[in-house]
């Protein structure tokens, strides 16, 4: 295992014109179908959870499964605490072992986005840790969460005064979308590209169309986080195990459910590393 920093992951990619998938997870099964799904396709990873996620499990025992999932792989590897809200509880996942973090209060007033994030950033960088953040605000759909798009030049003045290591951009996509339908704003992409060195981010990827990836990776994006994809798969093969029970018993049919289920979200992992040309560049690292 090469476990990276988010600066380390993902300037190879900035570099490369590829983009490092930032997977979610929200067990046990979907750490390993990440991690799998890098090495079957010789691919950095990033492994993350949002914040709830973790604070369900603890900081302590997300580290202790990613090193289990990870246990006799040598791939690059980041473990990522994804839309971390509480400072504090940030810096525990920090303690505890996570070697990349978002920060996000895009949420709040622009001016005190500026300053919390400021501040996050600062002690982070204290202790060698480097920060992503939101400008714009990623909605999710279905929750009333409504996305505001990323004003270019608020964004380069948020960077600038931030210190931020990545930014997160909101350009037309949601958390939570169901189909691959969204309406990317290349053109805010392309203009705050042109005057930050920092790597991008996209959030809400699973409403992506496979046809706009290329463009993706070539735009300065590098890290690309995908979610529903992934446990719309896992629970589709649950649902399909379920649905043919008859005759099962419970032990081994909870067995198969697990297995069968993780196999499913490792094939979605790959077909999205493959679409990312991420693949084969696990040897940059």
């Amino acid at each position: 295992m090469k476990l990276l920093k988010l600066d380390e992951i993902l300037q190879p990619a900035v570099d490369g014109g590829y983009a490092v998938p930032a997977f979610n997870f929200w067990s046990f099964a979907g750490i390993t179908a990440a991690v799998d799904a890098a090495e079957a396709e010789k691919s950095p990873v990033i492994v993350q959870a949002i914040q709830p996620v973790v604070e369900y499990f603890s900081p302590d025992l997300v580290v202790a499964m990613f090193k289990r999932a990870l246990t006799g792989k040598d791939i690059p590897v980041a473990l990522h605490l994804d839309h971390g809200t509480d400072p504090a509880f940030l810096f525990q996942c920090v303690k505890a072992g996570f070697s990349s973090v978002m920060f996000d209060a895009s949420s709040l007033p622009y001016e005190k986005n500026v300053a919390n994030t400021r501040d996050v950033v600062s002690l982070c960088h204290m202790i060698g840790m480097k920060v992503e953040s939101e400008i714009g605000h990623v909605g999710s759909q279905g929750a009333g969460d409504v996305t505001n798009y990323t004003d270019p030049e608020v964004a380069l003045h948020f960077a600038r005064e931030t210190g931020v290591d990545a930014l997160a951009l909101s350009v037309g996509t949601s958390h939570s979308m169901p189909q691959q339908n969204a309406k990317i704003r290349f053109d805010i992409i392309d203009q705050v590209a042109s005057e930050l060195s920092i790597p991008l981010v996209l959030h809400g990827s699973t409403g992506v169309a496979d046809k706009d990836y290329d463009r993706l990776d070539a735009s300065h994006i590098s890290k690309i986080n995908i979610g529903t994809a992934l446990g719309k798969a896992y629970l589709n093969r649950i649902y399909e195990i379920i649905e043919n029970k008859d005759g099962v018993p419970f032990l081994p049919l909870i067995n198969t459910m697990e297995g069968e289920s993780s196999k499913s979200v490792q094939a979605v992992a790959q077909h999205k590393i493959r679409l990312l040309h991420s693949n084969g560049k696990a040897s940059l690292y």
